[in-house]
C-alpha cells in the first residue's frame, strides 16, 4: 500500500500498516502513482508531483520517478522519469514492460530484464491526439494486446501487440481511470471513473461519473503478477 509516506503492509484483519520502506521524496510535494507486480513479484511504483498546498504548485511540473520494491531489493529507484506515470503493464513473457506518460499521452514500451528487474530500450508504443484523451490506467489480456483507459476521451482503446488501435469501447463517462479484469473467468473488464474535475453541468450529463462500471469485452485477461510470489505458484496462490 503506497501512501506519501512511504510504502506499507496493510493487514486486513485490523488495518493495522507496517512500514516496508520510506518514501523517496519530499511527502509535501510528491506522492505515490501507479502500481504492478512483475513476473517475480516485485512491486513497481511511480511518484509524481501532486505538493499538499496550493501555493506550491510550479509552473513547470516536475518530474515523477520508475521505483520498485522487494523484500530482497528493498525500494529501488530506476531511470525512468515521468510527469506523471501510468499504464505500468508487462508481456506474458515478462520481456516487454508498457508505461504511459499521461501528461504527454504517450505509451512507452521498455526491453525488459526480468531476473534483475532492469529496464532496457525504450521505444514509442503509442501516442494518443488530445481529442481522444490521455493515457492511464491500463489492462492486458489474455492475447496480449492492450486496454488504455483514456481520460478525456470516454473511452478505453485496444491496441493489438504492435501498437496499432483494435478497437475503442465507448464509455457513458469521459474519465475513466483504470480497467482490470476481474471475474471467475476473467472476461469482466472492470473500470474505475472519476468525477471530482467535472462542472455541475458534466456532472448532470454524466450521472455514472466517479462509478465504478464493467464491461464484456468478449476477450479474457491475463492474471496480473502477485507481490512476492514465485511464478511457479502463483496459480496455487490465487486458487
Amino acid at each position: 500500500m503506497a501512501l506519501r509516506t512511504g510504502l506499507f503492509r496493510l493487514a486486513f484483519d485490523d488495518g493495522a500498516l507496517t512500514l516496508l520502506a520510506a518514501a523517496p521524496f519530499d511527502p509535501a510535494r510528491f506522492r505515490f502513482n501507479e502500481g504492478a507486480c512483475d513476473g517475480k513479484g516485485r512491486f513497481w511504483l511511480g511518484t509524481m508531483y501532486d505538493p499538499k498546498a496550493s501555493g506550491d504548485a510550479s509552473s513547470r511540473p516536475l518530474k515523477g520517478q520508475w521505483h520498485s520494491y522487494s523484500e530482497h531489493e528493498g525500494l529501488r529507484a530506476h531511470r525512468h522519469f515521468a510527469v506523471v506515470p501510468n499504464g505500468l503493464a508487462w508481456s506474458a513473457d515478462d520481456r516487454v514492460l508498457f508505461t504511459s506518460h499521461t501528461r504527454n499521452r504517450i505509451i512507452w514500451v521498455f526491453d525488459y530484464e526480468l531476473a534483475a528487474g532492469r529496464l532496457g530500450r525504450r521505444r514509442v508504443f503509442a501516442r494518443i491526439p488530445k481529442e481522444h484523451g490521455a493515457p492511464d490506467g491500463c489492462a492486458i489480456d489474455a492475447e496480449g494486446c492492450y486496454w488504455s483507459a483514456l481520460n478525456g476521451g470516454s473511452r478505453l482503446r485496444r491496441f493489438r501487440p504492435d501498437g496499432s488501435i483494435d478497437r475503442d469501447v465507448m464509455l457513458p463517462v469521459s474519465r475513466p481511470t483504470m480497467c482490470a479484469f476481474g471475474g471467475a473467468q476473467l472476461d469482466t473488464l472492470y473500470v474505475t471513473t472519476q468525477s471530482d474535475q467535472l462542472s455541475e453541468q458534466e456532472r448532470q450529463a454524466q450521472p455514472l461519473a466517479g462509478k465504478l462500471l464493467c464491461v464484456q469485452p468478449g476477450v479474457r485477461g491475463r492474471r496480473p503478477g502477485l507481490f512476492g510470489t514465485d511464478p511457479r505458484r502463483m496459480a496455487q496462490v490465487v486458487r
